[in-house]
């Protein structure tokens, strides 16, 4: 089944796993609070149009970033135009308490040079 070979479902498991036990014990939902990154990235990596960058900040930090419908992008119109190689400055949420199995999720994202 190689068409299936990139599909990320897997990495949903262990979070539905805790989701589905705190259910059965009554109790609500987890809640985790963000803090509100920003960071001056180069793109190393694009998986599934876009939606999962895999990038290195400055300082060589390496981020798996993710680029849901709500991002507001300046400097290209969508994420169907990013390439990798390409310089950005992002605001991202990174969960304080918890992992981000999927990467963190971009809110704003900036071509650099393009403003």
């Amino acid at each position: 089944m190689h068409e299936y070979k990139d599909w990320d479902r897997g990495q949903h498991l262990s979070a539905m796993a805790v989701t589905i036990y705190r259910e059965l014990k009554g109790e609500g939902p987890e809640v985790v609070p963000y803090a509100e990154r920003t960071a001056v990235v180069r793109i190393d990596k694009i998986t599934e149009e876009g939606r999962f960058l895999t990038v290195t900040a400055d300082g060589g930090r390496q981020l798996l970033l993710r680029a849901a419908g709500d991002v507001n992008f300046e400097g290209i119109k969508d994420r169907s135009e990013l390439k990798p190689g390409m310089k950005l400055k992002v605001i991202y949420l990174e969960p304080t308490k918890a992992e981000a199995p999927l990467g963190f999720d971009i809110i704003e994202l900036d071509v650099e040079g393009q403003q």
